[in-house]
């Protein structure tokens, strides 16, 4: 059973879903339980306006996927890429009645996401 926080979050999920031409997309599978995680970002002037995800596990770890997305909007690169673990863990807490997981689990799908952002920013400017 489902601490009712996780089971309210999950029946409200947020950023489920995909950004088609995303500016960065990262993604994460933890191998002991199979979840998997991708996170889409959509990226203007080095800002994260928009971002999604997709998701596969548990109700607490998909409602930490959208909780993670949502605490990505709206800051800038050099912000997500110094996300520490501690802001993490602090999301993840939320949901501690299930499992506890590992906070370098998500950081690692974003640092993902980010350097796919910038490889298509190299990309892009060696086109012009």
């Amino acid at each position: 059973m489902f601490a009712k926080n996780t089971v309210e979050k999950f029946l409200n999920l947020q950023n489920v879903g995909l950004i088609k031409n995303a500016s960065g997309v990262g993604a994460n599978l933890e191998e002991t339980c199979k979840n998997t995680y991708k996170i889409y970002l959509s990226i203007e002037k080095n800002n994260v306006v928009d971002a999604k995800f997709k998701a596969f596990g548990n109700p607490s770890f998909v409602s930490i996927c959208d909780d993670i997305t949502e605490h990505v909007k709206n800051k800038n690169v050099n912000e997500i890429v110094n996300i520490s673990n501690d802001e993490i863990k602090e999301i993840i807490s939320k949901y501690n009645g299930e499992k506890q997981y590992n906070a370098t689990f998500f950081k690692l799908a974003l640092e993902n996401a980010i350097k796919d952002y910038n490889k298509k920013q190299i990309k892009e400017n060696l086109n012009k």
